[in-house]
């Protein structure tokens, strides 16, 4: 006989899906045996064959300004992913020697967001992360 946490180790478990313009993200429990627990995120193009699968606690690596990995909320619009950071988290990246030695795609936006980070208290509200994608 199974209790619940038998079934839960046989099964995908979804914890969020959203479409956004031709994309579609798909956020599950790959496995969860306490304390294991494997969430997984899935994006992929309905139109063309554009797929990613990543670890939801590494998140999508940011490389336009070296900022945190990118962690998918929701949608503000077809092209536009939210995604949100706490202040102290962005404050510690930001003085990290990984965010100081990352050569961006946009340095400038690299120089913003250290602006950004001293001019935040480690108690602020969390920064909310606007993410467009390529048309």
């Amino acid at each position: 006989m199974y209790n619940g946490m038998d079934i839960v180790k046989n099964y995908i478990q979804p914890l969020n899906l959203f479409e956004f313009g031709d994309y579609v993200y798909y956020e599950f429990i790959y496995k969860y045996e306490y304390p294991d627990i494997l969430i997984y995120s899935f994006i992929g193009s309905k139109q063309n064959n554009y797929q990613t699968l990543f670890n939801r606690s590494e998140g999508i690596i940011n490389d336009l300004d070296g900022g945190p990995n990118i962690l998918p909320r929701t949608i503000k619009d077809d092209n536009t992913i939210l995604s949100m950071v706490d202040a102290l988290t962005l404050k510690n990246h930001v003085a990290s020697e990984e965010f100081k030695n990352s050569t961006p795609k946009f340095p400038k936006k690299k120089k913003e967001l250290e602006k950004l980070a001293a001019s935040l208290k480690e108690t602020d509200n969390p920064v909310l992360v606007l993410v467009s994608l390529k048309e």
